[in-house]
């Protein structure tokens, strides 16, 4: 064999090898990850969120970071959220608009625990009702609620609903009946708890909807804000429903209407509150150079004078890059606005320089000033404040862990002016939004994924506490679906219910109301079970001489 035909034999040899262990390395890092090569298909032609690719890569390997920034699918893929939803219900009700109405296929004995589940409380309700799968769930395959029997683990409010949620399904007909913005009970009887899946604002099936927002109107109305479409991306829109005055659990929120979109930014995160004295709503919001990252991000602001039914031109009120707000303003003991902020200076990526502050004005949002929640190279984000107390003047904040592990804490006893050094709480946190508010009996509610360490996005998790966030006795599921379920806002009204909206695996948003009593009666599958001492004892209401509290959150 001649030199040159060697050489060339050689190379083929290692080049044989090289892509020999580039299989081997692949196989070896989809052993240490759950998931199979038809899922991680599936992941990476339907996903197109604009923060999951990169948010979590503190916590990955330098291996797995690697991926995830080079194979969007990859980051998803330890993910539940990447899993396809191919359940006892998903399976059988497929089957039935196939026109194979019966017992559920084989795939409905596998999946995960809550479609074996699922499954069951199907097939049970067609043996008692002498019915096929295919009459319970109509020959359209038309979505239903329905309740889990009592003898079943309690699955709450998630896996109540039948349909086709995931983005795969979008294009094969699939009739979007429960995505009208009706609400309906989620039992049997017609009773509470109530749920709705609000309407879709621009009927695109590639756009994304996230980051709800909701508020609660003196005149017995609703308002819920989110974003529209493909985040980071051109043209993404900040879009308002509305709920008419009502009964409890009845009604249906409005279509939802376009109110800030520039075809060359990104609008995310709205922000909404009620100024009483000049009877206006504002709406905040942020807004990104599209493809370009949150280091460019500003906060725009708009108004209504006429409860959210028209809106003022958006102006921009921050200017510095990387500003960003998500949850609600508090009222400070002057009547003074107080914004909790966070700043990505850098881009999302850059944890390590994100930080949170409290903006403070005198004047109706004319001037402000600023002052440090938390610093660079604490890794916390997204501040959710509420007041724990007039006299003295006592603020809490919680905070989002960019590390992926807890929420933390800081505390301002004067008016939020100063605060103290941020603390690790027992509330796991996966590097996903949280939401505090200050109910009408003094208890605190926060609502947050219950899992820390995790790429997972769910559950969505309701806590109370009745000592200013000292201990978490209560905990309740509201969504236990393995999906995509994150960025919570809740608000109460003055019937004494709660509210809460969130991000439906980016498909939709889920409008959920529930009781305190309600949270008290139920458990959670997350990773905090509640503190076994349970302090029963509320802290006293903030009463500003009208009955009702001058600061929910």
């Amino acid at each position: 064999m001649g030199r040159r035909t060697y050489d060339v034999f050689n190379s083929r040899i290692h080049c044989v090898i090289f892509f020999a262990a580039a299989i081997l390395l692949v196989l070896l890092v989809l052993i240490t990850n759950p998931v199979k090569l038809p899922q991680l298909l599936q992941s990476f032609q339907g996903w197109q969120s604009g923060d999951h690719v990169t948010e979590n890569l503190p916590r990955l390997s330098p291996l797995r970071r690697g991926l995830a920034q080079t194979l969007p699918w990859y980051a998803m893929a330890g993910s539940a959220a990447a899993r396809p939803l191919v359940s006892g219900s998903v399976a059988s009700l497929m089957a039935a608009r196939k026109g194979r109405p019966g017992r559920a296929p084989a795939a409905a004995a596998g999946g995960t625990p809550r479609g074996r589940l699922v499954g069951q409380t199907a097939m049970r309700m067609a043996e008692e009702r002498n019915a096929t799968l295919g009459e319970i769930y109509g020959a359209e395959w038309v979505p239903r609620v329905v309740a889990v029997s009592d003898e079943l683990p309690p699955q709450d409010l998630g896996a109540e609903t039948y349909g086709c949620w995931k983005r795969s399904y979008r294009n094969e007909g699939c009739p979007q009946a429960f995505m009208d913005g009706t609400i309906r009970p989620a039992g049997f009887n017609g009773s509470g708890p109530y749920l709705a899946y609000m309407q879709a604002a621009r009927n695109a099936s590639s756009q994304q909807v996230h980051a709800p927002f909701i508020l609660s109107l003196p005149n017995g109305e609703m308002l819920a804000a989110w974003f529209d479409g493909l985040e980071g991306r051109h043209g993404v829109a900040i879009v308002v429903s509305r709920l008419p005055r009502g009964p409890a659990g009845q009604g249906t929120w409005t279509r939802p209407q376009v109110v800030s979109m520039e075809p060359t930014r990104s609008a995310q995160n709205p922000v909404m509150w009620y100024d009483a004295p000049t009877r206006t709503v504002y709406l905040m919001h942020t807004s990104q150079r599209a493809l370009l990252g949150q280091g460019t991000s500003d906060v725009r602001w708009l108004r209504s004078k006429d409860h959210g039914r028209t809106w003022s031109s958006p102006a921009q009120v921050f200017r510095r890059p990387g500003a960003f707000i998500r949850n609600a303003m508090v009222t400070g003991v002057r009547g003074e606005w107080l914004l909790p902020m966070y700043y990505t200076p850098v881009g999302y990526n850059g944890f390590a320089a994100h930080y949170c502050t409290m903006r403070r004005s005198r004047d109706k949002g004319r001037t402000w000033a600023e002052t440090r929640i938390s610093h660079p190279g604490q890794f916390l984000a997204q501040p959710t404040t509420v007041r724990l107390s007039q006299s003295p003047p006592v603020l809490v904040t919680w905070m989002r862990d960019r590390r992926n592990l807890f929420v933390y804490v800081s505390k301002s006893h004067d008016d939020g002016k100063t605060w103290s050094t941020p603390k690790r709480t027992r509330l796991p946190n996966n590097n996903s939004a949280i939401q505090a508010l200050r109910l009408l009996s003094g208890a605190i509610a926060m609502v947050f994924n219950n899992k820390g360490g995790v790429l997972d996005r769910w559950p969505i998790t309701i806590a109370l506490s009745y000592d200013g966030g000292e201990s978490w006795p209560y905990l309740r599921d509201l969504d236990r679906e393995p999906l995509h379920l994150a960025y919570p806002a809740l608000t109460q009204t003055s019937d004494g219910l709660i509210h809460v909206v969130y991000s439906y695996h980016r498909e939709a948003i889920k409008y959920v109301s529930v009781t305190e009593e309600w949270i008290k009666a139920g458990n959670t599958y997350g990773t905090f079970k509640g503190d076994k001492e349970r302090n029963r004892v509320a802290v006293p209401e903030v009463h500003t001489g009208s009955g009702v509290p001058k600061n929910l959150r």
